[in-house]
């Protein structure tokens, strides 16, 4: 008995995925004990949409992590997909191909975030924030601070097969989102690319002389979180239909803070991305369990904020002493 406790001991303090969903089953136990409605099939489906359209960001957030850096954009480069998209179709230009040049240029900016990052040495906390600034200033500019709607009765095929509605109120997003999940896991935990990824975060000094051009990863996962940005974006168009210049403000909290939560290491070199996956689904069962209970939406952030801090702290203080008790 003490044997196998040692080993469960072992395994929650290597997969930090694990604790994550126990800490995730015991908030919706909580939740669904203050309102039952929690427990309905059209919450349950919000609280998957909401998932997914946070969940997709922490995904690439979650990669760019393990290989030390971060992307303050991805908000700002969401947003900016949306309003091309939807302005591009308003000029008849065709659906798939606006939303082609839509991803394209969200990709683009992720190329040029790493490509100012590696290129300068600069932190790239400090260059994607200055990114999203100059991209929210430009949206505002442009949209005169208004949303965009689409004029069309209905939106094009290829956003809807994107996040469009499927019965008893569950969406194709978060379809995407679990695909996401598989792929990118299997890429991370099964291939070179992912070693080199880890390797870069961990230790790129060492990565370098072992043959790890870590300047070209680095590269990539720039550009594949600003890529899964956009499909939050146009999850959220095919959604409501309509974006305006200050969509997803704040998602770049939130994919760090999922990312953190599921257990990536904020110093790189370490992270899961079903461990960020899970964490989406917390921080979204937070938002939709206030609702429910009628308490003020402005504690989300507080709340969210909140479980980051306690989740350093006890990675810094508990788990660390821990680890190297019984690692």
């Amino acid at each position: 008995m003490r044997k196998a406790l040692s080993s469960l001991l072992r395994l929650l303090l290597l997969r930090y995925e694990i604790t994550c969903l126990l800490t995730l089953i015991a908030l919706f136990a909580i939740g669904g004990y203050l309102n039952r409605a929690l427990f309905d099939y059209y919450t349950l489906s919000t609280l998957l949409t909401f998932s997914a359209e946070v969940g997709i960001i922490a995904v690439g957030v979650a990669f760019l992590m393990i290989s030390g850096e971060f992307d303050m954009s991805v908000g700002a480069v969401g947003a900016l997909t949306a309003i091309s998209f939807i302005t591009l179709i308003n000029s008849n230009l065709p659906g798939f191909l606006a939303l082609l040049v839509s991803i394209g240029l969200a990709c683009a900016i992720g190329l040029i975030n790493g490509l100012i990052t590696i290129k300068s040495g600069a932190p790239s906390f400090i260059v994607t924030l200055a990114t999203a600034f100059t991209i929210r200033g430009i949206l505002l500019i442009v949209t005169g601070g208004f949303p965009v709607s689409y004029k069309g009765a209905i939106l094009p095929l290829s956003v809807r097969i994107l996040g469009g509605s499927l019965p008893f109120g569950l969406r194709l997003s978060a379809i995407w989102f679990v695909v996401a999940v598989a792929v990118m896991t299997l890429v991370l935990e099964f291939t070179r690319y992912g070693n080199h990824v880890f390797a870069t975060g961990g230790n790129p000094t060492v990565a370098r002389e072992m043959g790890v051009n870590t300047s070209r990863v680095k590269l990539i996962n720039f550009v594949l979180t600003s890529f899964f940005a956009s499909l939050s974006g146009l999850f959220i168009v095919a959604r409501l239909m309509s974006a305006d210049p200050l969509l997803l403000t704040g998602a770049e909290l939130e994919g760090i803070a999922a990312a953190v939560v599921g257990g990536c290491s904020l110093l790189g070199g370490y992270g899961s991305i079903v461990g960020a996956a899970l964490g989406s689904v917390l921080i979204s069962l937070i938002r939709v369990t206030l609702t429910l209970t009628g308490a003020p939406v402005v504690w989300y952030r507080s709340i969210v904020g909140g479980i980051l801090v306690a989740t350093a702290l006890i990675d810094a203080v508990i788990l660390r002493k821990l680890r190297q008790k019984f690692l």
